[in-house]
């Protein structure tokens, strides 16, 4: 289970980033894919949140001025 979490997470923010630039029908269908591969995978609401909470930390860790990070 590991391992798929960690495969799954660089693409699941790389989705939420492309979420918070540009929200969009194509960026809307990539988590709507990400999600199906994750049901796919078993992974559960714990897991997803972890995965969430993860790729929340680094955004806001990147974001370079207060207005990035709301």
């Amino acid at each position: 289970m590991k391992a798929r979490l960690e495969e799954l997470g660089p693409h699941y923010t790389s989705a939420l980033q492309n979420h918070v630039d540009n929200p969009s029908e194509a960026v809307l269908h990539r988590a709507y894919q990400l999600g199906r591969k994750a049901l796919d995978d078993e992974l559960g609401v714990l897991e997803m949140a972890s995965l969430y909470h993860a790729a929340i930390l680094k955004l806001l860790s990147a974001a370079r001025t207060p207005e990035q990070s709301s």
